[in-house]
């Protein structure tokens, strides 16, 4: 579009304009937690009773969408225990022990990141998951 609008009007600079142009979808693509997006997805349609959303198939074993999202499904997966907190579904249990777990070993990863591995992402989660009793309190914030 870009290229098209230069051919009408000379007097534009062509890559100045193509370099804010990337710089603002770099900036977009960087700042979106696009995992995190997408466990949201996913969580919601578990709540509305679509439990295999929280499950992925590969090679015939279950692998839970939470572990491929890392530390931006922190977020998502807290709703989930909240929301699912009194349920006696047996799917919804199996998947809060895991989550239980996912959650855990997340804290312990924040807790044990050094401050160059930190990012957005990360200090949202490891501030929600303080909040929620899963890491030290009495640490520095």
């Amino acid at each position: 579009i870009v290229v098209l609008i230069r051919q009408v009007w000379h007097r534009m600079n062509l890559v100045g304009t193509l370099l804010c142009v990337f710089l603002v979808f770099f900036l977009a693509i960087s700042v979106v937690n696009v995992d995190g997006l997408i466990v949201s997805y996913n969580v919601d349609r578990c709540l509305e009773g679509n439990v295999s959303t929280m499950k992925g198939e590969t090679d015939s074993r279950k692998i839970e969408v939470l572990e491929d999202a890392g530390v931006s499904a922190v977020v998502p997966a807290l709703r989930f225990m909240d929301e699912t907190a009194d349920s006696t579904d047996p799917d919804i249990s199996a998947i809060r022990e895991k989550t239980e777990k996912f959650l855990q070993k997340q804290a312990d990863r924040l807790d044990t990141a050094s401050f160059w591995e930190k990012n957005f992402v990360g200090i949202r989660a490891e501030r929600e998951l303080r909040d929620r009793a899963y890491m030290d309190h009495n640490q520095v914030q």
